[in-house]
């Protein structure tokens, strides 16, 4: 597809024009012209010589299509000719556009290529006038390559300049001969890794050599991270830890004669360690001399004894040296016995540590972040909100769930179909890793907890888990402490409502629930709320219909939803109230109700209908009562409420 250079400035005029509503042109103002109009601008916003444009705005000009003009134009010195479209010029640029709207092409980025009409080219271009950038850059397959650009379903990172600096701020003092060690730490998902790989992109260029080894789950071989952090030095004769260790006779896993001689002679196995510490770190001084040195150990939450003993040994002797030790590590997988903790007080201690705390991100970088995963710059805000919430901050888990939503048709940008309730979002499978893991060794109690809390929903009441639990309350308490410590839960400032960490984890351990187990529990809960909060019950109606509703007591659930609805009608809150009864509707259909209880909810939905206007809605419900063979006073009372109706109509 080729458009003409005339049609190309026909369009480029059009679409700059004050009256399309593109508040950035500004026209006559101070007696200017804005230098999109003149023929230099012209040029460069359709991708055409100066000469050639010359040529074409004379003949538009002769066909009154264009009308030109003298003008000071912004920027620059002497007056210039500038150009304006005629009303057939106008006309003739709509008609073009519209022409164009309708054909097919196909958008190349980095990461994809997808197939869109040309009238839709501004929700995936971010430019000013998007058509004529997609002009600018399409060939004769009608591909438009703007790969190197950020337009379209990428990785984006963002919203952690200040911690991007913090991280060059502290390779510089180490250069200097001024740090110890830098620990990273955060919830997993939130960036850590991430952080580091885009800050190795930044200093690489700098001549500096950078290594990384992580810490893996469950596995315990010695000094595992530093063995592939310095794997990298293998050509440059540098022996790991753990080749230094098998040199000298182990610290290793080693055979059994072994431990029986580090039992017999400690000071010859600590005396062995300092040798492997010590020439580990002499290796490393040496090849600091030829350019600085950034060692990262991801994961030190699984990280072996001998590596963490090892990271604080040169975080002390490699302190004078242009090294950048940095640690990154998830604290709530990290127990209140782990070495870890030790090591990270010892460092303190001592003076040899900074620490980094990464947070959530905020809602305009979650923002920018799904604008590339899902390649289009027009979301819709509720969507975006409903994607910050349910990922809390989390880019892991932002882009886990954007994924499988893509994946799954949930997404799909081209036909603007996006999610509008929490409801249609599944748990990704990421987020049941890092749950499965968390809860791993948890005894059974610990399980039980944290099972009635999913059931709960993402905040529990003390007296609810007690309740349901029938747990001793100083049990409870130990047991509810531990799991807070640990950041599955987090208390209120006054222990009386606990939290899931985040909303997915929650989400995660309900699934994990047997279907018969989940009945059983949502009834037991419904209940307990009945019991615990009698004398304010008004404030539970809904969770206790929501309660019965998921353990199939429908005739119950229909019971609260109605109450509920009544609540909220008499407090005003008639969207509320509209959404309940709604609900009680539709549980009506499956709860053992009498005729006149089931119509009750279809004159409760109508009396709010009339009540905010929609008198057609308010019409339907009242009808479905008058066909029915019911009470004839009740009847009455209906026909009434619906001669109302008319009468408003």
């Amino acid at each position: 597809m080729r458009v003409n250079g005339k049609n190309r400035i026909l369009l480029h005029l059009k679409n700059i024009s004050p009256n399309n509503g593109d508040q950035s042109i500004s026209f006559n103002d101070n007696g200017t012209e804005s230098y999109l109009i003149c023929q230099k601008g012209i040029a460069e916003s359709t991708n055409l010589s100066i000469s050639r444009t010359s040529r074409l705005v004379k003949r538009l000009v002769e066909e009154n299509l264009l009308k030109e003009e003298l003008g000071h134009v912004k920027g620059l010195e002497r007056r210039r000719k500038v150009y304006y479209l005629t009303k057939k010029g106008e006309e003739k640029g709509e008609e073009i556009q519209k022409e164009l709207e309708k054909k097919k092409v196909t958008l190349k980025t980095n990461s994809s290529k997808t197939d869109v009409e040309l009238g839709d080219i501004g929700s995936y271009i971010n430019s000013r006038d998007p058509l004529m950038k997609a002009l600018n850059n399409i060939d004769e397959n009608n591909v438009i390559d703007l790969t190197g650009e950020t337009s379209a379903q990428e990785d984006i990172f963002t919203g952690r300049s200040e911690e991007l600096e913090f991280l060059t701020d502290q390779l510089e003092s180490a250069i200097k001969g001024d740090v110890g060690a830098l620990l990273i730490k955060g919830k997993a998902g939130i960036g850590k890794t991430r952080l580091v790989n885009e800050f190795k992109q930044k200093v690489q260029s700098e001549k500096v050599d950078f290594l990384i080894g992580k810490g893996y789950f469950e596995s315990s071989e010695p000094f595992l991270p530093f063995k592939d952090a310095l794997s990298d030095f293998e050509d440059r004769d540098v022996p790991t830890p753990m080749q230094l260790a098998e040199e000298v006779g182990g610290l290793g896993r080693g055979n059994d004669r072994r431990k029986e001689e580090r039992k017999k002679i400690p000071n010859k196995f600590t005396e062995k360690r300092d040798m492997i510490f010590s020439e580990t770190s002499e290796r490393i001084k040496s090849l600091a001399e030829e350019r600085p040195i950034v060692i990262f150990v991801d994961n030190l939450q699984w990280a072996d004894r001998s590596t963490l003993m090892i990271f604080h040994y040169l975080a002390d002797k490699l302190e004078d040296a242009p090294v950048l030790l940095i640690g990154a590590y998830i604290p709530e997988e990290v127990q209140r016995d782990d070495f870890l903790n030790e090591v990270i007080h010892r460092l303190n201690r001592e003076d040899l540590l900074e620490e980094l705390k990464l947070d959530p991100l905020e809602p305009d970088d979650i923002e920018e972040i799904l604008k590339g995963l899902v390649g289009r710059i027009d979301l819709p805000q509720d969507f975006v909100q409903l994607i910050y919430e349910s990922s809390e901050g989390n880019p892991l888990f932002l882009k886990e769930l954007t994924k499988q939503m893509i994946e799954d048709g949930t997404i799909d940008p081209k036909n603007n179909k996006f999610p509008t309730s929490v409801h249609e979002i599944d748990v990704p499978d990421v987020v049941k890793d890092i749950t499965r893991r968390r809860i791993k060794n948890l005894d059974q109690k610990k399980l039980k907890i944290l099972r009635i809390g999913s059931i709960i929903g993402e905040q529990a009441r003390y007296e609810l888990l007690h309740s349901v639990s029938g747990m001793n309350p100083v049990n409870l308490l130990e047991h509810v402490d531990i799991l807070t410590s640990t950041g599955i839960l987090r208390a209120s400032q006054n222990e009386e409502v606990y939290c899931f960490e985040h909303g997915l984890i929650q989400r995660a351990i309900y699934e994990y629930i047997p279907k018969p187990l989940k009945k059983e529990l949502h009834h037991k809960v419904a209940e307990s709320i009945e019991d615990e909060f009698e004398e304010k019950i008004e404030e539970f109606y809904s969770d206790i219909g929501f309660h019965y509703k998921r353990a199939g007591k429908f005739s119950k659930a229909c019971k609260f939803y109605r109450k509920a609805g009544e609540k909220a009608e008499r407090v005003y809150s008639q969207e509320d109230a509209l959404e309940m009864y709604e609900e009680a509707l539709k549980l009506s259909e499956k709860a053992d109700l009498s005729d006149e209880k089931k119509w009750r909810i279809h004159e409760n939905l109508g009396d709010i209908y009339k009540t905010i206007g929609n008198y057609d809605k308010s019409e339907k419900y009242y009808e479905k009562i008058s066909k029915e063979k019911l009470n004839p006073k009740y009847q009455k009372r209906v026909a009434r409420k619906a001669a109302e109706v008319y009468e408003k109509k």
